[in-house]
């Protein structure tokens, strides 16, 4: 489960009411409360919402800036799993708030949630394995092993798999932050 204690952190650093985050993230202030508590899974979703209102990447949110070195082991990631969504983040970047971040998305067979979301940044995808729909607003692009796609991250965007079969991709992402 996610540690909501860490959006609390974030938000009083900040020096934010929940009234101030919540108008932030587009959200309500109950279910802010509710997943500082850890009295509710959050979706990826409303990560994003509350990451938008931070003015934090997905990576700062849900990573510890404990690893100073350039490489990182695979036996050391980390690994976030969303089950609301039907999907797991890999982290392939050490989390020390530099700018680029690589994340494997691993999206298991049936997921549903079209929940669109939008960041600062950039994104650059390719899919490993089986097969994936990659919607952009009103497009949808459907992608296969090999195909790669790029595109500014405050469009509003969703990762799906339309498949039967596990879904497998690499993202990088410039999370150009407003400091």
């Amino acid at each position: 489960m996610f540690d909501g204690g860490k959006i609390r952190r974030l938000r009083m650093e900040r020096e934010y009411s929940l009234k101030v985050l919540a108008e932030k993230a587009g959200v309500s202030t109950s279910i802010i409360s509710k997943v500082e508590r850890n009295n509710v899974d959050p979706s990826i979703t409303l990560l994003y919402k509350i990451c938008n209102g931070l003015n934090v990447s997905i990576t700062e949110l849900l990573g510890e800036s404990t690893n100073t070195s350039s490489v990182l082991r695979k036996e050391d990631r980390k690994v976030v799993s969303f089950p609301k969504s039907n999907s797991k983040y890999e982290f392939l970047t050490p989390i020390h708030n530099g700018e680029l971040e690589m994340i494997q998305i691993i999206l298991e067979a049936g997921q549903s949630d079209k929940k669109l979301v939008s960041h600062t940044g950039e994104e650059c995808g390719v899919v490993l394995k089986g097969a994936m729909t990659v919607i952009l607003e009103q497009e949808e692009h459907i992608l296969h092993e090999g195909d790669s796609i790029c595109f500014n991250s405050q469009i509003p965007h969703r990762f799906i798999n339309h498949t039967e079969k596990q879904s497998i991709s690499i993202w990088s992402m410039n999370n150009q932050q407003q400091k």
